[in-house]
């Protein structure tokens, strides 16, 4: 995984639960990936697809955002339900 980010030594900074999830990252789209009421914004995946997320509640969202010279952003948010993602309706 590339650009990962380190924490630092704070255990309150490192404990909680994670979410890893792997997105389909074609070669000309831009993905960018966003825990709605996370601590950080937007990030754009690396072509690997890789997004680790630190979920504090089940009220949080994440939000994916695919954009492409050739056509309109397509933006899908999931909540969370249990352990499975649910694309929001």
């Amino acid at each position: 995984m590339d650009d990962y980010i380190g924490f630092s030594g704070d255990v309150n900074e490192q404990s909680g639960n994670y979410l890893v999830l792997h997105a389909d990252v074609d070669e000309d789209t831009i993905v960018t990936a966003e825990v709605i009421g996370g601590d950080h914004g937007p990030v754009t995946l690396d072509p690997d697809g890789i997004l680790v997320v630190r979920i504090k509640n089940t009220t949080q969202q994440v939000k994916f955002t695919a954009s492409s010279d050739d056509a309109d952003d397509n933006v899908q948010t999931f909540t969370l339900t249990g352990l499975t993602l649910e694309p929001e309706i």
